[in-house]
């Protein structure tokens, strides 16, 4: 299992691919809780562009430094657990050239959610997912979202890497009919 993984990731296309999964999750779990914050910045009028450009990297990154120590390791550890899952996505698409089945995709789906409604703000965690638990009766439960978020993240990575350990199995298996 392990020279598999390697083989797969000695592969130029598949590390291209790991890195901008990884980068554009990093990025989408910093923008998404200050995107109010960037775009109101964006708005004031006669700002040059080396301004908003210093403008998004100070929030993007240098304020990255501030956040407690578990949270930028739960949004390290996501974008790496989510880059590593869609190599692993591709590479069984590749394999089995056909609809896909039912498990990886579930998997990796549920895995992908929970780890990126809980990582971030845990108010927009809360905000994104309201209307959903509303909507299917559990309105009274968003307390719990807020106050358990990181735990929600935490169990959306182990979903990612559990996800990640089926479709090396299913990757590892003899194509038959």
């Amino acid at each position: 299992m392990q020279s598999l993984f390697i083989r797969i990731f000695r592969k130029k296309d598949n590390l291209l691919i790991f890195v901008l999964a990884t980068v554009l999750v990093f990025l989408l779990a910093r923008i998404i809780p200050i995107w109010e914050i960037l775009t109101n910045s964006f708005k004031i009028p006669d700002i040059s562009l080396s301004r908003k450009f210093s403008i998004f990297s100070e929030y993007i990154f240098i304020y990255f430094i501030d956040i407690p120590t578990v949270e930028q390791a739960t949004t390290i550890i996501l974008s790496l657990a989510l880059g590593i899952n869609t190599v692993l996505f591709y590479q069984y698409i590749k394999k089995q050239q056909k609809i896909f089945a039912g498990k990886s995709f579930l998997g990796s789906s549920i895995g992908v959610m929970l780890g990126v409604f809980g990582v971030g703000c845990v108010s927009c965690g809360a905000l994104v997912i309201a209307p959903i638990l509303t909507g299917i009766g559990l309105g009274a439960q968003i307390g719990f979202i807020s106050q358990y978020a990181l735990l929600i993240s935490w169990a959306g990575i182990a979903g990612i890497c559990i996800s990640s350990y089926y479709l090396l199995l299913q990757i590892n298996k003899p194509l038959v009919c």
